[in-house]
């Protein structure tokens, strides 16, 4: 199965991954609707990667590192 179709919830909606080169474009105020389109791109697959992560998170500090540690 695809990585993004894993990530995806009920209701297939998938956060905007951007680029580093495209994140300032992205947060600039005078961006049109034609420039968010553009960044709308799939990403691509080979660059990502998904894993599960330990349930306990909540117990623990927000700024934990081990909480991104793969499980």
């Amino acid at each position: 199965m695809a990585i993004d179709r894993v990530i995806h919830n009920t209701k297939h909606r998938m956060p905007t991954i951007l680029s580093k080169e495209d994140e300032e474009k992205w947060l600039s105020p005078s961006l049109t609707k034609e420039d968010i389109e553009s960044l709308l791109q799939p990403f691509n697959t080979d660059k990502m990667d998904a894993y599960q992560i330990e349930n306990d998170f909540i117990k623990k500090a927000p700024n934990d590192p081990s909480i991104l540690q793969r499980a």
